[in-house]
């Protein structure tokens, strides 16, 4: 089983997708943790540093990622407790290399169904 860890940046929310201007980015991180949930296989948590300030301190790794290089560290993105991605959230591409799950943008999905013409 994949043991899925996300240490995210302060938020005004779990998610991050409120108020007005939502990030694409955490849109898709949604859309991903959805996904992965519902694989038996694999177990996802995402914690944000306002609501779960004690997750961060809970887990030596990542207080040691934050007192090293900062805030700007996060995101990051533990499996089975090892850094596979510091600073940034993993691209479609690399949750594939992770957990075996294709993953398409709807960009993507549009180029197939259009063959990359518009319209």
């Amino acid at each position: 089983m994949k043991n899925i860890k996300i240490y995210e940046p302060a938020m005004c929310c779990d998610t991050g997708v409120c108020g007005p201007g939502v990030d694409q980015e955490l849109l898709r991180m949604k859309s991903v943790n959805k996904v992965l949930e519902q694989h038996d296989d694999i177990t996802i948590h995402r914690y944000n540093l306002t609501n779960s300030p004690e997750s961060f301190m809970e887990n030596e790794l990542v207080t040691k990622l934050l007192q090293e290089e900062g805030p700007n560290v996060l995101p990051v993105t533990l499996v089975d407790n090892l850094v596979m991605k510091k600073g940034d959230y993993p691209d479609n591409e690399e949750w594939k290399k992770i957990t075996g799950i294709a993953f398409t943008t709807e960009k993507e999905k549009k180029d197939v169904n259009t063959g990359g013409k518009c319209c």
